[in-house]
């Protein structure tokens, strides 16, 4: 069943390079800022590839009310606003101070290792799929090594369970 979701721009990035774009639309109706979009701008393919995206319907802009936090980018700033407007929606989001931020906000944050390793656990992702996703990411040197950690942690118990 698919769930409500908002992100940032690098959950965006990240998760584009990574080749998850395509189980993000079919786990989650997204919902953009209008910040977001202003970060993501055409001449990046993650950029063109959301526009495109929002062109179809696909995903949808939506502004939040008011500002929820005041420090951080303003992508990661209205990503949490819309999430803090919207308890129930998961956020996607991948850096790690505006992560702990939110989750001492009491939000649902959820970072692109943590997202690969769900698939995995979902059997939508094998051993060697979710590993490339995990090493596409550490090869960005833009994920928290501490967010891929956990992942891996994740994956590895699965991994045990499923023995």
């Amino acid at each position: 069943m698919k769930q409500n979701a908002t992100l940032d721009s690098s959950f965006w990035i990240n998760a584009t390079v990574a080749g998850l774009i395509g189980n993000l639309l079919d786990d989650f109706y997204i919902r953009v800022a209008p910040e977001i979009t202003r970060e993501l701008t055409e001449s990046y393919p993650s950029g063109a590839y959301l526009r495109r995206l929002i062109a179809e319907q696909s995903i949808v802009v939506l502004t939040p009310e008011a500002s929820a936090v005041k420090r951080f980018c303003p992508g990661e700033r209205a990503a949490i606003s819309l999430a803090v407007e919207h308890k129930d929606w998961t956020l996607l989001l991948d850096d790690i101070r505006p992560f702990r931020v939110a989750q001492e906000m009491g939000l649902n944050p959820v970072c692109s290792p943590a997202y690969a390793a769900w698939l995995y656990e979902r059997d939508v992702l094998d051993n060697v799929a979710v590993l490339g996703v995990l090493s596409r990411l550490a090869a960005r040197s833009t994920v928290s090594p501490h967010l891929l950690a956990l992942a891996l942690r994740q994956i590895a118990t699965i991994r045990r369970e499923r023995r």
